[in-house]
């Protein structure tokens, strides 16, 4: 699992998922972590080795090369894994534009579109996929 943690943001949470990420697969023998920060890791050939890609808190624009972008986007196509924690909606937007990424945003299931949703709103939209559930049964189907 590579886990793309921006250690460099004074954000604590980062330090603390990724040392909970290596707990978790020392403890577990289910994987190893290998932590990156760097763009050039975002080729084709290097993402093979991978299972799995973790953004961990990540935000603003992390890959400005196309091929690195399609790389991402066919990591994921081809069956390996993603997850991203919390910031990680924030990822590839950036005032005033905040669809600087659009596939990712699709990949990821949204993005941040210039507001938390603590922020007053006239609507917010969770999509469902599976209302049976019981992560997203208070939703009744919409």
């Amino acid at each position: 699992v590579m886990v793309n943690a921006p250690v460099r943001l004074p954000i604590n949470s980062i330090a603390w998922a990724n040392y909970a990420l290596e707990l978790m697969g020392k403890r577990t023998g289910a994987f190893t972590i290998t932590m990156g920060n760097e763009e050039s890791d975002f080729t084709a050939a290097n993402l093979k080795q991978y299972d799995a890609i973790i953004f961990n808190n990540t935000l603003g624009i992390l890959l400005e090369d196309p091929e690195k972008r399609e790389a991402l986007l066919a990591f994921v196509r081809e069956g390996k894994g993603f997850l991203g924690f919390h910031g990680a909606a924030a990822t590839f937007v950036q005032h005033p534009k905040y669809d600087q990424f659009p596939e990712f945003g699709v990949m990821l299931g949204g993005y941040e579109d210039g507001g938390h949703p603590w922020e007053p709103r006239d609507t917010t939209y969770v999509k469902i996929d599976d209302p049976k559930s019981p992560l997203t049964a208070m939703f009744k189907g919409t």
